[in-house]
C-alpha cells in the first residue's frame, strides 16, 4: 500500500551533510521511495567554534537548501575553488547549493541550522507541472538572503527530525512541496507567469479523496497515494485539498485518528498501547500528544467522562 517508507539513523538510504570533518550533532529523516532518489531532511548543528574546513557529501545530482536557525558571524565558502564571502547570517538566513558544483566553508562559528536535500530537477518538475520552462534561480549566496517562510518551515519540521518514528509520511509530503514550492515561486526564474491553484477538489474527486482516507487513514499514507487515487497530480492535490475541505491532509489525517481513538477509548477494555496502533500513532505517548493537542485533554482524562 505505501508508496514510500520513512527511514532515519542507520537505516537511512543515504548519509548527507559532510565528507571528513563532520558537526558534532545530526539528525536526518529520509522519505524512501522505490523508483527515485529519497528525499533527505536533516539538522545539522555545532556547538563549539572553530570547526574548520567543511565539504558536502556528494549526493549526485542535489540541491541543499538551507536554514539557518541562529545567528553567525560571516563565512569564507568556495565554489569550484572560487572564493566567496557568505554575510553574516541570521535566523532565516538562506542558503541553496547546487551539490553539481564543488563546495566547500571555513566555519569558525557554532550554527544551527536544517536543511533539505532536493533532486536537482525539483524544480524542473514545478515548472512542468505549470506548464513552464525554468530558466534559472535568482539566488546568490553572497546576498545574504533572508527568508521568514522558510524559518517558518524550518521550525515545523524540527519534531519530525526529533522524534522521526512519529513523522507520518503524509507530513513529510506536506513539507517536501511546501518547501520546493516556495523555492521555486519566490527565486525561480520561468519562461512564463505562475498559474494560480486556487481551485479546490470537483465533487468526483473530493469523494474520492474521502473514501481513500477513510480506508486508510491509520496506514502511513502519502500524498502520491492519494493523488494516484483521485488522478492528480502531488503538487496540485494539496492546495485544492485545502480549500476544499479546509485542512491540509496531513492535518486531516490526524484529526481523523483522533477521532477514531475517541471511539475506541470509549469501549474501557481496550488497553491505550492498543488503540494508538489501531489508530495509526506511532505508540501511546504519540497517541497522548497529539490526542492532547486537538482535544485539550489526555485520552484518560477524556476516557473518564465518556466512557460508555
Amino acid at each position: 500500500m505505501r508508496a514510500d517508507a520513512i527511514a532515519s539513523g542507520a537505516d537511512r538510504p543515504e548519509r548527507p551533510g559532510f565528507a571528513g570533518t563532520r558537526p558534532d550533532l545530526e539528525d536526518s529523516v529520509a522519505i524512501r521511495r522505490p523508483t527515485k532518489p529519497a528525499l533527505l531532511f536533516s539538522r545539522y548543528r555545532q556547538l563549539e567554534p572553530h570547526l574548520g574546513i567543511i565539504v558536502p557529501t556528494p549526493l549526485a545530482s542535489r540541491l541543499m537548501v538551507s536554514v539557518e536557525l541562529h545567528a553567525r558571524g560571516p563565512t569564507d565558502m568556495f565554489r569550484d575553488g572560487v572564493h566567496l564571502l557568505r554575510p553574516v547570517v541570521r535566523p532565516g538566513s538562506l542558503g541553496i547549493f547546487d551539490l553539481r558544483a564543488s563546495w566547500a566553508a571555513d566555519v569558525q562559528d557554532p550554527f544551527d541550522n536544517v536543511n533539505l536535500f532536493l533532486p536537482a530537477t525539483a524544480l524542473d518538475e514545478f515548472a512542468a507541472e505549470q506548464g513552464m520552462t525554468l530558466s534559472g534561480l535568482n539566488y546568490r549566496v553572497e546576498a545574504g538572503t533572508q527568508d521568514e517562510v522558510m524559518l517558518h518551515l524550518a521550525h515545523a519540521i524540527l519534531p519530525a527530525l526529533t522524534k522521526p518514528h512519529e513523522a507520518n509520511t503524509l507530513f513529510l509530503d506536506h513539507m517536501l512541496l511546501a518547501f520546493r514550492d516556495h523555492i521555486a515561486q519566490t527565486y525561480g526564474a520561468f519562461s512564463q507567469r505562475l498559474l494560480s491553484r486556487e481551485h479546490g477538489l470537483n465533487a468526483h474527486q473530493k469523494k474520492r479523496v474521502l473514501e481513500y482516507l477513510e480506508a486508510y487513514f491509520h496506514t502511513d499514507i502519502s500524498m502520491a497515494d492519494i493523488a494516484a487515487a483521485t488522478n492528480m497530480s502531488v503538487s496540485s492535490l494539496g492546495p485544492a485539498f485545502k480549500r476544499s475541505l479546509g485542512r491540509a491532509p496531513h492535518q486531516w489525517l490526524m484529526h481523523r485518528r483522533v477521532e477514531r481513538a475517541k471511539e475506541l477509548l470509549r469501549d474501557g477494555n481496550r488497553r491505550m498501547s492498543e488503540i494508538a496502533l489501531a489508530c495509526g500513532f506511532a505508540d501511546q505517548s504519540h497517541l497522548t500528544r497529539v490526542f492532547g493537542r486537538f482535544v485539550g485533554l489526555t485520552p484518560l482524562a477524556w476516557r473518564r467522562i465518556h466512557r460508555r
